[in-house]
């Protein structure tokens, strides 16, 4: 029993080394995959940090050929701007103004300071033009109220004259009736 005893101890003993051994091998292989893993998790991250730059990168440029144009954009509303202006042609002056506004609220901070005041003295000069327009047009409804006001007064001398024509022919033939009636009562004598 004893020799039994002691070979189940060596094989015991034997299943856990075996098994020592596995949980080793496995510890080894897991810590493996575990490195790989983590290999894998580096080079991941390393592959979207570059993605990430080269998609920063190209919407940096895109962004500066969108100023770019934006800025070419401007320029071009401005001018034709300046032209309506010049040409007093405040509705169109107005469209483009606020087509440059918006395209001004676009660009990037070092052309907006390039291009603020210019954009500032065109809107203050097409503030000065519509006022003007404004007066022109106040004193051109003006103009027009006195002619209407001068008219309407004539109309109405017209009128108290033609009323004043009614009222006397009709006292003179009033007068007219009288004399008849006084002539033939006796009382008046119609001169022959």
């Amino acid at each position: 029993d004893e020799e039994k005893r002691e070979i189940y101890d060596e094989l015991l003993a034997l299943h856990k080394q075996i098994s020592q051994l596995v949980k080793e091998k496995n510890l080894d292989e897991l810590r493996k995959q575990r490195r790989l893993e983590l290999k894998l998790e580096d080079e991941r991250k390393r592959l979207e940090e570059e993605k990430r730059q080269i998609l920063l990168q190209k919407e940096k440029e895109k962004q500066e050929q969108q100023a770019a144009h934006a800025l070419d954009e401007f320029y071009h509303a401005f001018d034709e701007l300046k032209d309506a202006l010049k040409n007093n042609d405040l509705l169109k002056a107005k469209r483009l103004y606020i087509e440059a506004r918006n395209i001004y609220s676009v660009l990037p901070i070092g052309e907006k300071h390039e291009v603020y005041h210019k954009l500032l003295a065109l809107h203050r000069h097409m503030g000065r033009l519509a006022e003007e327009k404004k007066r022109q047009e106040e004193s051109k409804k003006e103009e027009e109220l006195a002619k209407q006001r001068g008219i309407e007064a004539k109309a109405r001398e017209n009128e108290r004259e033609k009323n004043k024509l009614i009222r006397e022919k009709l006292w003179s033939e009033r007068k007219e009736k009288l004399r008849e009636f006084f002539h033939k009562i006796g009382l008046y004598k119609t001169p022959e």
